[in-house]
């Protein structure tokens, strides 16, 4: 089942709660991932697109 609480862009600490990506809670979230290197990818892409 695709929900938050399985979802790879929720935080995993204790000290922060909710979605990585949105501020609020969405239905159908077109984002959701089971890539737990989602976040590096992310970063790596970025990363490459402004050194261009």
């Amino acid at each position: 089942m695709k929900d938050c609480n399985n979802c790879e862009k929720s935080f995993k600490n204790k000290n922060r709660k909710g979605c990585q990506v949105f501020i609020e809670k969405i239905n159908n979230c077109w984002a959701w991932t089971d890539d737990k290197d989602w976040l590096t990818k992310v970063n790596n892409a970025v990363k490459e697109y402004t050194e261009k």
